[in-house]
């Protein structure tokens, strides 16, 4: 009896042996399976914010085009170096202020090369801007660059700026000594960030200073992009999520 006993006992030890076993194999497999789908979730999640990101920067270079555009165009031109050389207000007039709603433009500065403003032309929604306060250090950039884009803070305003170095239409690779300076300036204010976001399809945030970092989860976008002065120091930052 005793020994029917213990074979008893023995099956009984190799089956809970075999079950425990068994267990353990569908919980390590539940368990890869588990970390193969986290690491699909964090790949597919990583892609989709690549994608967005990549989304947003696309629009923001689509946006600036026309601002680049102008400037590039109204800086190689005759008819401009010789303004600069002897203003006419009756000629930028009729010549300069329409540009900056045909561009998309909120307002437009022209400079001599003493920086000294010679001629502002401002649309419906640059009506509020000023004089263009730039410090020395920004023309010499400009100068030294030829054709550069920067955002300041104005007012309370940041103004997205394209600014260039005017030349004569024969000085097409723009060596020769520049004439004046042209600027043309957006504000991103709430209205152009609503209309941003509404064709990024993201919510966006402008912020002086970076937002603390943070782990997104999956499904989750978060991008920032810096926004840099004229001397390429960030001074804003667009915070899309």
């Amino acid at each position: 009896m005793a020994t029917g006993v213990e074979t008893v006992r023995s099956i009984n030890s190799r089956i809970t042996a075999l079950l425990c076993l068994t267990a353990a194999a569908f919980i390590a497999a539940a368990v890869a399976r588990h970390q193969t789908i986290s690491a699909k979730s964090r790949e597919i999640a990583a892609q989709l914010r690549e994608d967005r990101s990549r989304t947003l920067e696309r629009l923001l270079e689509l946006r600036s085009g026309s601002l680049k555009t102008m400037v590039s165009d109204y800086t190689f031109w005759d008819e401009m170096a010789a303004f600069v050389a002897k203003p006419d207000t009756r000629w930028a007039r009729d010549n300069l202020a329409p540009a900056v709603r045909t561009f998309e433009a909120d307002a437009l500065w022209v400079f001599d090369l003493q920086k000294k403003e010679i001629f502002r032309a401002a649309g419906p929604r640059g009506a509020g801007l000023a004089s263009l306060h730039l410090p020395p250090g920004a023309f010499t950039e400009i100068k030294r660059r030829r054709l550069m884009r920067f955002f300041l803070w104005s007012g309370g305003v940041l103004l997205e700026v394209h600014a260039a170095t005017i030349h004569s239409s024969a000085d097409e690779d723009r060596l020769g000594t520049p004439y004046g300076y042209l600027a043309v300036a957006r504000r991103w204010d709430p209205p152009m960030l609503s209309a941003l976001a509404r064709d990024a399809v993201c919510r966006l945030e402008l912020l002086r200073r970076p937002p603390p970092a943070s782990g997104d989860r999956p499904g989750e976008f978060a991008h920032v992009h810096p926004l840099a002065g004229w001397n390429g120091r960030d001074i804003a930052y667009l915070h899309a999520t």
